[in-house]
């Protein structure tokens, strides 16, 4: 009985988390750039499309910040708290790990997927040259990074879902993905 009740009591947590981050989101004083709870449903469900992820256990993530913004490492927490709310591609566990774009060439985890907070695009070109030499899929919610080439993916759920391609990105880091998943995005 232990074991439900502890269960129980993540499962309570996690959507509290996913309620204070969606009012935190939605909240007058907050830039419409933020991070929302329907953009992690839709980068989730964006994953599912990916062919080259690993194909089992726990999707690791690592939420990129900037470090120099003020609440942009509360804000990545905040986006972890919402990831871990839902499920991922086939029902797998989402687990994201905040850090500084300064920490992302230096750090040791072994992540699945990278996730760019708005504000991470005016350190594209570091973040661009982790990407590539580690071939790891970058995604972010901000179009700021399209422009300065350090996401593969920008999706975005704000009214409607928009996801656009980096072609040229998505080729250096042997992104692969589903055929109908590749006629349905806008390619830049």
């Amino acid at each position: 009985m232990h074991g439900n009740n502890v269960k129980t009591a993540k499962g309570i947590v996690r959507f509290c988390m996913a309620a204070l981050a969606l009012v935190w989101s939605v909240s007058p004083g907050h830039a419409a750039a933020d991070v929302t709870a329907a953009d992690v449903q839709a980068i989730a469900q964006t994953l599912g499309f990916v062919s080259n992820l690993p194909s089992g256990g726990v999707l690791n993530i690592a939420i990129v910040y900037a470090q120099d913004q003020a609440g942009s490492e509360a804000r990545a927490g905040q986006t972890a708290g919402l990831l871990a709310a839902i499920r991922g591609p086939n029902q797998r566990v989402l687990r994201g790990t905040s850090l500084a774009v300064k920490d992302l060439g230096h750090a040791m985890a072994a992540f699945d997927a990278i996730l760019l907070m708005p504000g991470t695009a005016s350190q594209g070109a570091v973040i661009n040259e982790v990407v590539r030499r580690r071939h790891i899929i970058s995604i972010s919610t901000d179009p700021a990074c399209l422009e300065t080439n350090c996401c593969v993916l920008m999706v975005s759920a704000q009214g409607r879902v928009r996801i656009v391609l980096d072609t040229a990105l998505a080729d250096a880091v042997s992104a692969k993905f589903s055929s109908v998943f590749a006629m349905m995005v806008t390619r830049k």
